[in-house]
């Protein structure tokens, strides 16, 4: 999809081009809302999600963000907080956070750009694809939580138990 004026505004340092000609270049669902900013819908194995980047100029930074459409309630606030707590102890990249006014899990990132010549498709794959692993990863632990109503604690004890394989 195009943004109003966005082909003479290109700027050749801004990483959200190169990104909408790779997912151009792979046919996905995508909109660009601006100069600055673009979100892709990816078909995961679970639910479908929202990836959002989001460049910021001054910054020199990208950031990322991977929404999952799992909606909590209020009253499990405190259980999704723990378990975020639990999570992002895991994580090398990113982390888990709830989104205040969906009441979504998202995982979030950025990476700092200091020369976007250097900055190559590949590498913003890579990006997209560790946040659509983690999320994909511990999906099932906050719907256990959401969708399941377990505790924390059952939750937490399944998240941690090391498994072989996949069923």
């Amino acid at each position: 999809m195009n943004c109003p004026n966005l082909e003479q505004n290109k700027d050749l340092n801004n990483p959200i081009d190169l990104l909408e000609n790779m997912i151009s270049s792979k046919s996905w669902s995508f909109e660009r809302r601006g100069l600055d900013e673009i979100v892709i819908e990816v078909h995961g194995k679970w639910d479908d999600m929202l990836v959002f980047f989001s460049w910021e100029k001054n910054m020199k930074a990208l950031h990322i963000s991977c929404l999952m459409d799992i909606r909590s309630e209020e009253k499990n606030r405190p259980q999704i907080y723990e378990l975020l707590a639990v999570v992002n102890d895991q994580l090398w990249v990113g982390h888990f956070n709830l989104w205040h006014e969906q009441n979504m899990p998202v995982f979030k990132h950025s990476i700092l750009i200091d020369n976007t010549k250097t900055l190559i498709p590949e590498r913003l794959e890579e990006v997209m694809n560790i946040a659509i692993k983690e999320c994909e990863k511990f999906y099932p632990a906050f719907q256990n939580i959401i969708w399941n109503g377990k505790s924390q604690d059952e939750t937490i004890s399944a998240l941690l138990l090391d498994t072989m394989g996949e069923a």
